[in-house]
């Protein structure tokens, strides 16, 4: 990623490192990982994104196998994103 002076990453440079387009999940993904909510995300959040990171695993490993399947993931997707399409995103 290309951090401005500060060390922070804005939306735009999140998505041109990851190659993602501007969309309802990619803006739902950056709103995640930006643990501070001021529209940046920085290394110094790690503690607060590995947290965030095993909660969102938690939340889709519904069999509790400590993985997650494509069916769980995409259960996840939509009960968070209700106006998710599937075919938007790939």
């Amino acid at each position: 990623m290309n951090p401005d002076a500060s060390g922070r990453v804005k939306f735009k440079d999140f998505l041109r490192a990851f190659r993602l387009r501007t969309c309802t999940l990619s803006e739902e993904l950056f709103g995640f990982l930006d643990a501070e909510k001021n529209g940046s995300i920085t290394f110094k959040q790690q503690p607060l994104f590995q947290q965030s990171c095993e909660l969102a695993f938690a939340q889709c490993d519904t069999s509790g196998c400590n993985q997650i399947s494509e069916q769980e993931l995409g259960d996840t997707i939509r009960l968070a994103i209700p106006d998710y399409d599937e075919d938007e995103y790939i």
